[in-house]
């Protein structure tokens, strides 16, 4: 099946925003309701503030109910911010990005309950690059805020990369590779932070002679065993070659979600090709994961004996075609 390709595609790491209600629906002894803390996680930026609460929840988990005792609350470590009376916490604009802060409620009754704040970890963009000889790509420190929104880190960074002679990196951390550079080339990108903090990113040297498959294609065609070709009934729409020998297939794009990823394997003299399956959102029953591929130009590619699932529509024989 013919599909075609659009390259400029940049994937991102989302740091998932986990948030949970601290809801037990468990039975009290004694008719007593069951008293949890909420929220029992939370993440939350630096500066910023969340109140805690510890009650019971009457209808699970919609209507819930602060306990008429005082609580007592501490956190730890101390430096990270503080709490008031009312359990509210405000996290100071200092806080180490990536810091788990405990919370700790206590009652008069000496019952004791605990609760967790994760300030946003500092991350690189792109944590994957691919490059050719000659590519410049800048990397950023910031932190990403669920699910693609990315702000800058107000720390300024100090960039190196290894190996040495791969290209150079400017203060900005822009990174031009060497036009000398080979193909397979993995560059470590290393950002170093004054408030003690060290990240790292890395970009690997391809060209389109040595993987011709690095990019973002769609299908448009299936070819049947049977010589026939169709339409594909359900297209996916997006399938992904990272230079680092990762991959995605995804059906309906939206923002960073995919429907399965894992690594691949390509034989750029024999076009043997081979896919092997991670992990996934959604991963179909039915594949054929090893196969050949065929380059039929700079935008269409045939994938012959191969089949990467579908929606719904049950699995014929078939060779497939990626464009």
């Amino acid at each position: 099946m013919p599909v075609s390709k659009r390259r400029g595609f940049l994937t991102v790491l989302c740091v998932a925003l986990l948030v949970t209600s601290g809801c037990v629906p468990l039975k009290p002894p004694e008719g007593k309701p069951e008293l949890v803390i909420k929220p029992l996680v939370v993440d939350i930026k630096r500066g910023d503030s969340v109140q805690f609460q510890v009650g019971h929840w009457e209808k699970c988990c919609s209507d819930f109910k602060p306990t008429p005792e005082k609580v007592v609350w501490t956190i730890r470590p101390e430096t990270a911010g503080k709490i008031s009376a009312d359990g509210t916490l405000t996290v100071s604009p200092a806080a180490k990005p990536g810091l788990w802060i405990t919370i700790l409620a206590r009652l008069a009754s000496s019952l004791e309950f605990e609760a967790h704040a994760v300030v946003y970890p500092y991350a690189i963009k792109p944590l994957s690059a691919n490059v050719k000889p000659g590519d410049s790509i800048r990397f950023q420190v910031g932190q990403w805020e669920c699910c693609y929104v990315f702000r800058p880190a107000p720390e300024k960074a100090a960039w190196t990369i290894r190996p040495e002679t791969a290209g150079n990196i400017s203060s900005d951390g822009t990174l031009t590779v060497s036009p000398e550079a080979e193909p397979g080339l993995w560059i470590m990108i290393l950002a170093r932070l004054d408030i003690g903090l060290e990240l790292e990113a890395h970009a690997v040297v391809y060209t389109s002679e040595s993987n011709p498959l690095v990019g973002r294609w769609y299908e448009t065609r299936q070819l049947l065993c049977n010589g026939q070709v169709r339409d594909a009934p359900e297209p996916f729409r997006e399938l992904i070659f990272e230079a680092d020998g990762s991959f995605s297939v995804t059906w309906e794009p939206f923002e960073v979600y995919h429907d399965y990823w894992g690594t691949y394997s390509y034989d750029v003299h024999t076009n043997a090709l081979q896919f092997s399956i991670a992990s996934g959102n959604y991963i179909p029953k039915q594949t054929d994961l090893v196969g050949t591929v065929v380059v039929m130009n700079p935008d269409e590619l045939h994938l012959v004996s191969i089949f990467l699932g579908c929606l719904t529509v049950a699995k014929s024989s078939q060779q497939f075609v990626v464009t």
